[in-house]
């Protein structure tokens, strides 16, 4: 990334520093994940890997540049640190910030179903009489019975 004074300056003048959480947020264009963007030609780059480049230097390649904090247009270096995808899922994992249930985004159950299937196969009802009356397969029932998935709530008594 070719970053002259001239970017570097022009970069500046769009980071706001907030005292309450040490961000350093971007104040222009975000995309819809709410990663800032920055044009440095020949094309635009995220103003987290921007920073990243200013303050400590140039970014491995195949490694990407994750949030400490979990603020997606922060660009304060002291927040940002290189890792691959694995460390970037585990420091998500860690802090328990992966999708769950219904907030999954391809989750075709509600906690409440999931609890209900529970509930009926508890009362005697086999898993594909259950998934009959639901938008999933019996091997999805039993998924969800054995702890495969949903494991978040609590488990079949």
């Amino acid at each position: 990334m070719n970053l002259t004074e001239r970017i570097i300056a022009r970069f500046l003048t769009n980071v706001v520093v907030l005292n309450l959480d040490g961000c350093w947020i971007w104040q222009m264009y975000c995309n819809a994940n709410g990663y800032g963007q920055f044009w440095v030609p020949p094309n635009m780059k995220f103003a987290h890997r921007v920073a990243y480049t200013i303050w400590r230097g140039p970014i491995p390649p195949d490694l990407l540049v994750c949030h400490k904090c979990d603020n997606p247009p922060c660009c304060n270096p002291e927040h940002l640190f290189v890792g691959t995808a694995a460390d970037n899922h585990r420091d998500r994992n860690e802090k328990g910030r992966q999708a769950r249930g219904e907030r999954q985004g391809s989750a075709k159950l509600t906690s409440t179903q999931v609890e209900w299937i529970k509930e009926q196969y508890t009362a005697g009802r086999s898993s594909s009489e259950i998934a009959a009356e639901l938008p999933v397969t019996t091997a999805h029932v039993k998924r969800i019975l054995n702890g495969g998935c949903w494991a978040h709530l609590l488990a079949t008594p």
